[in-house]
C-alpha cells in the first residue's frame, strides 16, 4: 500500500514502510499494524486484505516486536523478517538480527536451517527462529560454529 503527503512523513520518520519518491510503500503487515494502532488513517478495507495476505503467525510476530522497540522490515520473502535493534532508526545502522517466523507444528529442515544459519552469519546478523503457538512466541537463536 501506498501512502503520500503528511501521513507518508508521519509513517516514515517512525520507521514503517520503504521511501518512494516521497511516498511510503507499506508491507502488508506494516498496514495491519498500523491501521490497528490508528497511527494514520487508512483505508479499512485494505487494511482487513493486508492483515489476511501477511498471515496471522508473522503479524503476530511482527507486532510483538514492534511493541517492544524493534524495527522489523520485512525481506524478500513473507516470513523473514530484518530486525533492527532497540532504540536504532532504520537506516541509522544494519539491521542485527534475522528472525524467520515457522509453526510450532511447521517441520524444520535441517539442512536448510543450516544454510539460513550460515547466510546470516555472512551477513553479520544473528538468526532466530520464531516458533509461534497460539498467543506465544519462542524464539530460538541458531548458528553457524567451527571449533577450530
Amino acid at each position: 500500500m501506498r501512502a503520500t503527503g503528511e501521513t507518508a512523513s508521519f509513517l516514515l520518520e517512525r520507521g514503517f514502510g520503504i521511501e518512494d519518491n516521497g511516498d511510503a510503500l507499506l508491507s502488508a503487515a506494516e498496514v495491519a499494524y498500523v491501521a490497528e494502532k490508528k497511527l494514520a488513517t487508512l483505508d479499512a478495507k485494505k487494511a482487513k486484505e493486508a492483515a489476511k495476505k501477511c498471515g496471522k503467525e508473522v503479524y503476530f510476530v511482527y507486532r510483538m516486536l514492534r511493541e517492544r522497540g524493534y524495527v522489523p522490515v520485512f525481506s524478500s520473502e513473507s516470513s523473514l523478517l530484518r530486525v533492527h535493534e532497540r532504540g536504532v532508526r532504520r537506516g541509522e545502522d544494519r539491521p542485527r538480527f534475522l528472525v524467520e517466523v515457522v509453526k510450532k507444528t511447521g517441520k524444520f529442515d535441517a539442512v536448510g536451517l543450516a544454510k539460513r544459519a550460515e547466510e546470516a552469519s555472512k551477513l553479520r546478523k544473528d538468526y532466530f527462529l520464531a516458533i509461534v503457538s497460539g498467543s506465544d512466541v519462542d524464539f530460538i537463536g541458531i548458528a553457524k560454529r567451527s571449533f577450530d
